[in-house]
């Protein structure tokens, strides 16, 4: 899914364009010599897969539909956009399962009646980056501005799934 794609994608001298090729399906730290690169790249380097390279089914489309509804305050999209957005990727299956384990996690942070949109906001991303590196990872690289390390840890520990991080390849103009 394009946001989860996003995160990962910033500050590189790298010029050449990539397209996102799948996920990785461990974590990056479990594997052992054949440990792919790890690269930063800037957001207008990276060509997307078209859309339409899978097709939801039904069945699909009403889970993104609840995951739309769920984040609609934080990622406000419109359940297009989101449908569009699996649609270019390889295994949209897979995504919708990481998107759905996003929501559960964050739901139980949506639920706290005086957390503020900007400290949801930041739960999200923190979530969001979550699903691509370990909890870790996550605390020692991402710039809390709301919430303190402790309330960070406790909003990490609400993602369960493994991370997946997003693999891309080079291509040639």
């Amino acid at each position: 899914m394009f946001a989860r794609q996003l995160i990962i994608f910033l500050d590189s001298p790298t010029k050449a364009p990539v397209i996102i090729k799948k996920q990785a399906t461990d974590c990056l730290e479990d594997c052992a010599d054949d440990r792919p690169e790890v690269v930063k790249l800037r957001i207008d380097n990276i060509i997307y897969s078209p859309v339409g390279t899978s097709s939801l089914i039904d069945e699909q489309k009403a889970r993104v539909e609840i995951i739309a509804e769920i984040f609609t305050n934080v990622f406000p999209q419109t359940c297009e956009e989101w449908n569009r957005g699996f649609s270019r990727d390889q295994n949209p299956e897979r995504e919708i399962i990481i998107w759905e384990c996003i929501a559960k996690a964050f739901l139980k942070i949506d639920q706290v009646k005086f957390l503020s949109e900007e400290q949801k906001k930041e739960a999200f991303d923190l979530l969001l980056t979550r699903s691509m590196k370990s909890a870790g990872k996550v605390l020692k690289e991402f710039k809390l501005k709301v919430f303190s390390r402790r309330a960070a840890e406790e909003i990490l520990r609400g993602y369960e799934a493994p991370p997946i991080p997003i693999v891309v390849e080079r291509r040639a103009n």
